[in-house]
């Protein structure tokens, strides 16, 4: 199931162009500008209190993402048009997710990473999940969906692709550790602070 964040953020700023296209309704309703639905979106993921904090301004990063492409508008829509009128819910993983709209964000998700791919950190990115598809951590996310949220976050345009990369060089150097359940570069919480720091700063301003 696709998560809202890897090992703390995945966020993407998305291009200004999508931001007032018009929303297709669904069978959940909504319509508006994108922004107007990812509000609507994120609040409710909020509202559910997590463990791990997730922000208005953060998931509006990752919210308009989806849409951050015109081939994507249509993916992202469906997503919204999903969530519209469900409540979200903690994972295991301490994030809020709309569990039965998994493979709507999943394919709204995948559309976004391949729509602004970042050719510099492709080859890190194999190689940190054939690390962590190799460590056999019980909560680790599958193969597959960990190089799509890898190279979601280090695409291009979101202004933190190099301490992304630099985060990925740093992993690829050392041991992965399964902690609580999940794969974890504990000799490179440096590196991943100031690449959340850079998403936070990007997502307030």
């Amino acid at each position: 199931m696709a998560r809202w964040f890897l090992l703390g953020l995945f966020w993407l700023a998305a291009c200004s162009s999508s931001s007032t296209n018009e929303g297709s309704g669904g069978s959940g309703g909504g319509s508006g500008s994108i922004a107007d639905r990812c509000k609507d979106a994120c609040a409710d993921l909020v509202a559910a209190g997590c463990a791990n904090n997730l922000t208005q301004e953060a998931c509006m990063l990752t919210c308009q993402a989806l849409t951050s492409a015109p081939e994507c508008d249509q993916t992202g829509l469906a997503y919204f048009d999903c969530t519209k009128g469900k409540t979200a819910s903690c994972n295991a993983a301490g994030d809020p997710e709309v569990t039965a709209c998994a493979t709507a964000y999943t394919a709204a998700i995948d559309c976004a990473a391949n729509a602004s791919p970042n050719p510099a950190i492709e080859s890190a990115c194999a190689t940190y999940c054939d690390g962590v598809a190799a460590k056999g951590c019980e909560k680790s996310a599958p193969k597959s969906e960990c190089n799509t949220n890898c190279r979601w976050a280090g695409a291009t345009g979101i202004g933190c692709d190099s301490e992304w990369g630099n985060f990925l060089d740093c992993a690829n150097s050392h041991a992965l550790a399964c902690v609580a359940g999940y794969a974890i570069s504990a000799l490179c919480g440096a590196e991943f602070k100031v690449y959340t720091k850079c998403m936070n700063s990007a997502g307030s301003g």
